[in-house]
């Protein structure tokens, strides 16, 4: 049978009134809810959704729940299956606000009481012009590509495996209105050998072919380039570890620069195998969740990327799937209440741990790399692959230094929750500039 600990075995002040205190596995720091005050308008609002609220905490994993009995408190527990303690003292209500309120309704969507979670929602959703644009544009760039393959026999050293578009544009997370796209050649053979002499002007011919489509003049007004100026150039070639060749394009108007395309030549399938991952696990949805889901990420990389240096691997920051992964895996560890994860889970979970180093953090709340659908991304030795271990390419002072403004970004974002003030992620990650 399970013993419901009193409040002050949970560190709650008894002489405060708090009415719901709570324990998920007996661990105290495992809980965001285990220092719950209930202020008396607050209280008022839960009448009639006592037993939903019964129902939610027991969904996040709460066995342990002490609250100031009422007749309709004690009858919908009964209800719901639980057995509420009848021994605390009525207490005079709190004057102030209690800290994250917030998370009490954790389990109904997050917007139900913000709408400026619903418009962030919505900040990033391509429009089908656009989504029509980038499938043009993507489709001119692998057509390109293949037939450089075929024309160039130097090239058939490669032994292509495969080719294809592998961007998050492809699966509906991009947050750029212009997003750049990626191309993957999958080959037999290692970076050492690639004939880098002939790939270099192949690939320059991709891109070239990128440049007379007419979708790309209406690419580089939603990059706010120049159409008539606008030229791509290659801006880097090179190796990326030791087995992968990476060229990156950039369309350039003489004012301003944005990414256009990357190619990534590889023997590796990982990329490809992530890509066939989330294609398998969108699909593998009803819509109408794999469009929230596709909201989120979306929501989760605009707030990352807000942050400046924290996000992308040029700035050795979170990488774009890793944001990805730490929304699609934080159901394991703080339930959204919806049939996917969400952003607000990630930034709940991070509050509620903030006290945890990075380190400390990464080995409790491990977020895996994806292999090809249905498995789990393994390195050479065997080991999955833990994502949070390619923040600062492990350089365990520069990570930390990186988590901490994740950590005041989800205290800023729980404080405008709780007070019902309205934010954006960017409005979020400017009141952060001092830190």
């Amino acid at each position: 049978m399970t013993r419901y600990a009193p409040p002050e075995v949970l560190g709650i002040d008894p002489q405060r009134r708090v009415m719901l205190g709570v324990r998920r596995l007996g661990v105290l720091e495992d809980c965001g809810l285990a220092r719950f005050a209930l202020d008396a308008p607050t209280t008022r609002a839960l009448a009639g959704r006592w037993p939903e609220l019964f129902a939610a905490l027991r969904a996040v994993g709460v066995h342990g729940l002490d609250l100031a009995p009422t007749p309709e408190t004690l009858a919908a527990a009964a209800e719901c299956g639980w057995v509420a303690s009848a021994g605390l003292p009525a207490l005079p209500a709190l004057p102030e606000e209690p800290p994250l309120a917030m998370l009490l309704d954790a389990q109904s969507p997050p917007e139900r009481a913000d709408p400026s979670y619903a418009r962030a929602l919505t900040i990033s959703t391509p429009t089908g012009a656009q989504v029509a644009m980038i499938a043009q544009l993507e489709a001119t760039a692998l057509a390109a590509l293949e037939r450089t393959l075929v024309a160039h026999p130097a090239l058939g050293a490669l032994g292509v495996r495969r080719t294809a578009s592998i961007g998050s544009n492809t699966r509906g997370t991009a947050v750029d209105a212009a997003p750049d796209l990626d191309l993957l050649v999958e080959t037999a053979t290692a970076v050492a050998d690639y004939p880098s002499a002939v790939l270099d002007p192949a690939l320059r011919t991709v891109a070239q072919a990128l440049a007379k489509d007419p979708g790309f003049a209406r690419w580089c007004a939603s990059a706010e380039l120049d159409p008539a100026a606008a030229e791509v150039h290659l801006d880097s070639f090179g190796k990326r570890g030791a087995a992968t060749l990476v060229a990156r394009f950039i369309a350039r108007d003489g004012r301003a620069a944005r990414p256009l395309l990357d190619v990534t030549v590889t023997p590796s399938s990982r990329p490809g195998d992530y890509h066939d991952w989330m294609q398998h696990h969108l699909a593998a949805h009803a819509p109408e969740h794999a469009a929230r889901l596709r909201a989120e990420l979306r929501l989760a990389k605009a707030a990352f990327g807000a942050l400046g240096t924290v996000y992308g691997s040029r700035a050795r920051g979170l990488r774009p799937i890793t944001v990805e992964q730490l929304v699609l895996q934080s159901p394991r560890h703080h339930p959204s209440g919806l049939a996917v994860g969400t952003f607000d889970a990630v930034m709940a979970l991070v509050y509620a741990h903030r006290a945890l180093p990075f380190g400390a953090y990464r080995a409790r709340f491990p977020v895996w790399r994806p292999g090809a659908p249905g498995t789990t991304a393994r390195d050479a030795a065997g080991q999955a692959t833990d994502l949070l271990g390619l923040v600062a390419d492990g350089d365990g002072p520069r990570a930390e230094e990186k988590w901490r403004r994740v950590i005041a970004f989800a205290s800023a974002y729980a404080e405008h929750r709780t007070r019902r003030l309205d934010w954006t992620p960017r409005s979020l990650a400017a009141s952060l500039r001092d830190l």
